[in-house]
């Protein structure tokens, strides 16, 4: 019983610890904010928030961007438009010109292993970290 409290109380210890916070964009990382300023730079940001380990640019057109705390992209997502042009890896964009006309990607994850991508039509596509078709999810 004792061990149960004790976990208990530590994933509740974890949980507070892990406080957002509201910051301004000049507290993002500088390549944060060239990102910003090089693919969103003509929209309004509405705010930002951070936690311990990323920034979350939230955008007046409900635009996100995830960035680490090192100011490295880690999630894009542009609701119903298209991600913008530069942002996706060539590889995986020409992929997608070929292999789904007429759709476009509104929505890129990128972690060490993968990118996630969903397309305005739904789908999820999955790459590996060298932008290499590797399943979808509809």
């Amino acid at each position: 019983m004792k061990k149960y409290l004790l976990v208990i109380f530590l994933g509740i210890l974890a949980v507070s610890c892990t406080k957002e916070t509201n910051v301004q964009r000049q507290d993002l990382p500088e390549n944060a904010q060239q990102f910003i300023d090089q693919y969103f730079g003509l929209i309004d940001i509405s705010y930002i928030t951070k936690d311990n380990d990323s920034y979350d640019v939230h955008f007046v057109n409900g635009y996100e961007v995830d960035f680490t705390k090192k100011g490295e992209w880690e999630d894009v997502d542009c609701q119903m438009d298209a991600v913008p042009n530069g942002i996706v890896p060539a590889n995986i964009q020409n992929y997608v010109n070929q292999n789904f006309v007429g759709q476009f990607i509104v929505k890129i994850n990128k972690d060490r292993r993968k990118y996630d991508v969903e397309l305005n039509n739904g789908l999820d596509l999955e790459f590996d970290k060298n932008g290499n078709f590797k399943k979808m999810d509809d």
